[in-house]
């Protein structure tokens, strides 16, 4: 143990004698104080002893900083004394002692008068903020300058918070003391003089001794010389005088403040300080504990006693100590600091740990020998000490000794495996035995480079590395970094190569080639990432990673067969995650081949096996998927169900959820897939699959029987497919007319779009029932083949309809023979057909074989002559001859030989001619008799009893008649419009509103049925949906006739909802749009209205004057002049009123012309024009109509006269 050397101890007693701070009263005050500096230059020895006397007074009340080391701090700082008197200066001064106060100040030497007299100034410096307090400058005679002490205090009470009491007596002449002080102005000149090389026979140092003995020889009692002159020993490091002295001191103190302990414990603790640091430990240990003693709240003293009996291998008794210095002083840092050392001393053991921390101080030296022999000593004495084998490894490191390093790191992670400082130093030693130091650290500066981007210095040393060691593959790798930085691509792939080629085992090599590839493909270079990758499966087959990844390479290209065999692969070496990725890869490539069935036992794996998964929620809803298209309904179903309680807010709900929908959809479960959609729809309304759920829910809607919701849907849709369904609806519900214009508008977007063959087929079958039947064939003859070919079946029996009305026997004929032979059966409708064309051809025997075949009697259909004048009658009746027509309908009703059927058929006919004739009651007899025919005459003898009805406005018998036609004639746009509009007026407002809300939006009778919507909802006063209504409508139709009375009502409506600004623009637009209109009027008096409740009658002007410009006569004005005079009337501005009423009053066929006259005549009293005011009131009461204002008018001027009478007496 000899060479470990005293540092500890000889640092630690330093730091206490420049830091100690004594328990005063005062908590938190602490005054450094500064000798006073003379202001002639002269007796500089006298600021000492002023300091003095203030501190022999200050320190009964607050702490106050040793005042030698604030004088050596002064020195130290190369600061002359009367800086100190500069506020900055003694602020900073003050915050390096940790004091609050900083006092100095200057003075003079006079004598006057033969009287020594000073003149002294003090300043007292506040650290914290750098304010300066100035006592006012005092004289004091030589023989009373203890009066000084107390003048100082009483101006300082104040700032420093205390309450003084009685000065304490100098019990010594103040000419004795004058030795000593100038012994201390000598002190400070060697000091200066001498810097490092303070020695006491030195001849500054030998006279400040002598004067400083003088004073003790004089005043023996006098306890402050003994502290200098101790002082004084210690900066010249005569340690046994210094001690020697510190003892006389102590007995000094001990006589002059007789009860006060703590100049006595302050003393007890420098001997105790003095003793350590001769390693008297026993004379330490007793002065440390007196000093305690005398001052139990003492801080320091506790640290000092600790430190004692830490050197005498008392670890606890030490730390105790320690932690009482602590609780003391919580901001005392070397009491944490010993204290932590003594824990660490009992940990580790006091020798193990000494020899650590003189190893650690060598090592910070630089000392690197020095530092391994202490470190190793460390180790010898606690060889579990693993912070000792850490710095061991790093002092050797340093030293050049790798394999001692090594050993060391490889026994300190034996001790910690988890070490990582040591682990990277361990692999750097390892590094450097293998490559060499030159080359490490030739790679260490080029990666130095690189970190910080700088490329093109790396790449020498990167280069140096590899040339010095060739089987250096990390420098191989950053060389070929540095090059693709650079874009020398070329470069940077031959190195990353060269980098893999010198690993000498397999799996190594192919790890490499995977994080190239990794790297690569990091960098977008795919295909030489696949490169890479595939050279890493050369060298490890089993390598699953690299598997994994060419998996996501050919995902990502599409190439799914190969993306699935890597993914496979994957899976069979690896593990955890990783697998579940790779199944997860299998399961997405096979569904990108249509493959679910597949998928799903894959899916179903996952599920089971990788719960928490970060892709768990696109599997499963992979997995609905897979059931959907399986058209396994039920399981996808509660699938779903599952996923919405687990991933409420799943990105991949939507998909889920739309798979669901498909499940349902293709399990035709259409009242459970209808509410379901709508709610995909609801919560998606812009998403991946809206355009495909809009689809599916219109065709739902379709197989319910909803035709009119489905359209809505399709016209969702838009572009080609949407635009076709919406016809193909129209088609479906039998509306000819928007079904022709509906396919007519896709066919001129798309003539070749992928529905245009249907689209032309349907076209041409809404044709032939509108009659149409040239331009049915002109349609069809178009794409007559592709037709045929795509649709032969439906093609066949449109063309066989169209030649049958064109009397084209033989195409008839060939068309349904073809049908039947594609079919096997004809319907009896076209079996019938085929009949007749064959019975026009001349061929009754094939007639009759057809009818046998179909179940009909020959003779019944050929041989009867009623029959054949009923087909007649119908070829008459199609060429428009109705009344033809009907002269041989009555013939035959007049015959006995008709069958029961072919009598209803006749009367349907003659209802059905006369209803053609503009015959309606005649029609509706007819009718009304055919109500018994089959289900199809009856049918449309309903629809012509509807519109009979309507035309004759019998209401209830449009309701009636209505009601009995099937569901989807009732829902015909016609039929319902009819009924909508007799439900309002039979005051089943309603019910009205209720239908034309469905059929708004709809054919080219749209505004027609907005106009009536519109009527039903301002009778029913429903105006906020009215207004709404009508805003729709003029944005539509801005130009319709009836335009002017939905304005009018728009304005009502708006008032009526106190909605008086839209009301105000209502009037407006229509006065912009109708100047001539004849309800301007009306409106005009409505805004008027408005004009009034509202109470503006700027507003009024400004209205009334924007109409002037409109060139609107004053006639029309009259309402709104009216208002505005009425206005400004309520605000007593009569002379701005007059005008207004004036105007009005000048049009006699107003109705505002009585009011408006009365009012001006008012205004006119106000103004004091009477005269005038009796000739408007005159002309008011000879109006030939009376009212109230005419009666109003003669009261005043009854008033005006009973007033003017005793004015003409006088």
């Amino acid at each position: 143990m000899g060479i470990r050397v005293k540092v500890g101890s000889t640092v630690f007693v330093l730091m206490l004698l420049l830091l100690v701070s004594f328990a005063l009263a005062k908590d938190g005050i602490r005054v450094a104080l500064f000798p006073f500096v003379p202001r002639d230059g002269e007796k500089a020895y006298l600021g000492y002893l002023l300091r003095d006397l203030v501190k022999r007074e200050l320190e009964r009340y607050v702490e106050v900083h040793d005042v030698v080391l604030g004088d050596n701090l002064v020195r130290e700082s190369q600061l002359s004394w009367d800086a100190l008197l500069v506020p900055l200066t003694a602020q900073t001064l003050g915050r390096k002692m940790q004091c609050t106060h900083v006092l100095s100040g200057a003075f003079r030497f006079r004598v006057l008068g033969g009287r020594e007299r000073l003149v002294v100034s003090p300043r007292l410096v506040r650290v914290q903020d750098g304010a300066s307090l100035d006592i006012p400058s005092a004289v004091f005679e030589w023989g009373k300058l203890e009066d000084f002490a107390a003048y100082v205090l009483e101006h300082l009470g104040q700032e420093l918070g205390i309450s003084l009491a009685s000065s304490l007596p100098l019990p010594v002449a103040l000419e004795d003391l004058l030795p000593l002080y100038e012994g201390v102005v000598v002190m400070d000149e060697a000091i200066r003089k001498y810097g490092k090389n303070q020695y006491p026979d030195l001849p500054l140092w030998q006279k400040a001794f002598a004067l400083a003995r003088e004073t003790i020889q004089k005043v023996p009692e006098y306890p402050e010389a003994y502290y200098y002159l101790a002082c004084m020993y210690r900066v010249t490091r005569w340690w046994a005088k210094e001690i020697e002295t510190w003892e006389e001191y102590l007995a000094r103190l001990s006589d002059a403040y007789g009860t006060s302990t703590l100049p006595v414990a302050q003393a007890y603790f420098r001997l105790a300080s003095f003793y350590l640091l001769e390693k008297r430990l026993d004379e330490a240990l007793r002065y440390a504990e007196r000093a305690a003693e005398l001052a139990p709240s003492w801080a320091e003293a506790y640290l000092l006693w600790g430190k004692i009996w830490y050197e005498r291998g008392n670890l606890e008794e030490a730390k105790s100590l320690f932690e009482k210095a602590l609780s003391l002083s919580p901001d005392l840092r070397e009491a944490r600091y010993f204290a932590q050392l003594a824990e660490k001393a009992r940990i580790f053991g006091k020798e193990a740990y000494e020899a650590y921390v003189q190893g650690y101080q060598s090592f910070a030296l630089g000392n690197f020998h020095q530092a391994a022999t202490y470190f190793a000593e460390a180790t010898r004495w606690n060889p579990s000490m693993k912070e000792a084998y850490y710095w061991l490894g790093r002092a050797l490191y340093e030293v050049g000794d790798l394999e001692g390093s090594r050993r060391a790191w490889e026994k300190l992670l034996e001790l910690d495996p988890l070490h990582s400082q040591g682990r990277r130093f361990l692999e750097r030693v390892r590094r450097e035995q293998q490559h060499g130091r030159e080359a490490v650290r030739a790679f260490e500066e080029g990666y130095r480079h690189y970190e910080e981007a700088r490329y093109e210095e790396a790449v020498p040393y990167f280069s140096q590395a590899v040339s010095l060691s060739p089987s250096f593959s990390e420098a191989h790798e950053y060389l070929a970094r540095c090059y693709y930085r650079m874009g020398r691509r070329e470069a940077y792939l031959a190195e990353r190569e060269k980098a893999a080629a010198t690993l000498p085992h397999p799996e190594d090599r192919a790890w490499s080639y995977y994080e190239m590839g990794f790297e690569l493909l990091g960098w977008g270079e795919r295909d030489e990432a696949k490169r890479m990758l595939e050279k890493a499966l050369q060298n490890n087959p089993s390598l699953g990673r690299a598997h994994l990844l060419l998996g996501d390479i050919y995902a990502e290209e599409k190439v799914w067969l190969k993306a699935f065999e890597h993914y496979r692969e994957a899976s069979r070496y690896t593990e955890e995650e990783e697998k579940g990725r790779a199944l997860f890869g299998m399961a997405l490539s096979l569904f990108s081949l249509s493959r679910y069935g597949d998928a799903l036992p894959l899916l179903e794996e996952i599920l089971r096996d990788y719960p928490y998964a970060t892709f768990i929620e696109e599997a499963e809803a992979l997995w609905i998927e897979a059931l959907a298209r399986e058209k396994r309904t039920e399981e996808a179903r509660r699938a779903f169900e599952q996923f919405f309680l687990r991933f409420p807010q799943s990105p991949f709900l939507e998909r889920a959820m739309f798979w669901c929908a498909f499940a349902l959809y293709e399990g035709k479960r259409w009242h459970e897939v209808k509410p379901f959609l709508e709610a995909f729809l609801a919560r998606y309304p812009q998403g991946e699959f809206t355009q495909k759920a809009v689809e599916m829910l219109g065709y739902t809607c379709r197989f319910l029987g909803l035709e009119d919701e489905a359209a809505k849907h399709f016209g969702r849709l838009g572009g080609e497919e949407g635009m076709f369904l919406v016809a193909d609806s129209f088609y479906r519900k039998r509306d000819w007319n928007g079904a022709e214009k509906a396919f007519q508008e896709y066919l001129a977007r798309y003539p070749q779009g992928k529905f245009a063959d249907e689209a032309v087929l349907k076209l041409a079958s809404v044709l032939f029932e509108a009659g149409k039947v040239e331009d049915a064939v002109g349609v069809i003859e178009e794409r007559k083949e592709s037709i045929r070919n795509r649709f032969p079946e439906d093609f066949l029996r449109l063309w066989a309809r169209l030649s049958w009305k064109r009397k084209r026997w033989e195409e008839v004929a060939s068309a349904l023979r073809e049908l039947k032979s594609r079919t096997g059966k004809l319907e009896k409708e076209y079996a019938l057909l085929l009949a007749l064309a064959c019975e026009r051809l001349g061929d009754e025997k094939s007639a009759r074989e057809v009818l046998l075949e179909a179940g009909e009697d020959p003779d019944a259909i050929l041989g009867r002559p009623t029959a054949k004048e009923l087909q007649r009658v119908l070829e008459v009746m199609e060429k428009g001859l109705y009344e033809e027509a009907l002269e041989r309908l009555e013939a035959l009703a007049g015959r006995n030989d008709l069958l029961p059927e072919e009598r209803k058929q006749v009367l349907f006919l003659l209802g059905k001619v006369c209803y053609l004739l503009g015959r309606f009651e005649e029609a509706r007899t007819h009718l009304e008799a055919s109500l018994d025919a089959p289900w199809t005459l009856r049918q449309e003898a309903l629809l012509y009893l509807v519109d009979i009805a309507y035309q004759g406005k019998a209401w209830n018998d449009v309701i009636q008649w209505a009601s009995l036609l099937e569901e989807k004639q009732r829902r015909d746009f016609s039929i319902a419009l009819r009924v909508a509009v007799a439900q309002y007026h039979l005051g089943n407002v309603r019910e009205s509103v209720t239908i034309l809300e469905r059929l708004k939006g709809q054919g080219e009778r749209d505004a027609e049925v907005r106009l009536f919507l519109l009527e039903g909802l301002s009778a029913l006063e429903e105006y906020e949906v009215f207004l709404k209504e009508a805003k729709e409508f003029l944005s539509l139709y801005p130009e319709h006739p009836r335009g002017e009375s939905v304005l009018v009502l728009s304005s009502q409506a708006a008032f009526a909802s106190g909605k008086k600004q839209e009301a105000k623009a209502f009037v407006r637009m229509y006065l912009e749009r109708f100047p001539q209109g004849p309800r301007r009027g009306e409106l005009l008096r409505l805004l008027s209205r408005i004009l009034l409740e509202e109470g503006n009658p700027e507003e009024a002007q400004r209205i009334l004057e924007n109409f002037r410009a409109q060139g609107v006569p004053s006639e029309d004005l009259c309402p709104l002049l009216y208002a505005t005079g009425t206005l400004l009337l309520k605000e007593q501005r009569f002379a701005e009123a007059a005008p207004f009423f004036r105007e009005v009053f000048s049009s006699k066929e107003s109705e505002f012309f009585t009011r408006a006259g009365y009012w001006l005549g008012v205004c006119l009293e106000y103004l004091e024009e009477f005269e005038e005011a009796q000739r408007v009131y005159a002309r008011v009461s000879g109006f030939p109509k009376e009212d109230e204002w005419v009666v109003k008018a003669r009261e005043r001027i009854a008033v005006l006269k009973e007033v003017q009478e005793p004015e003409n007496r006088r």
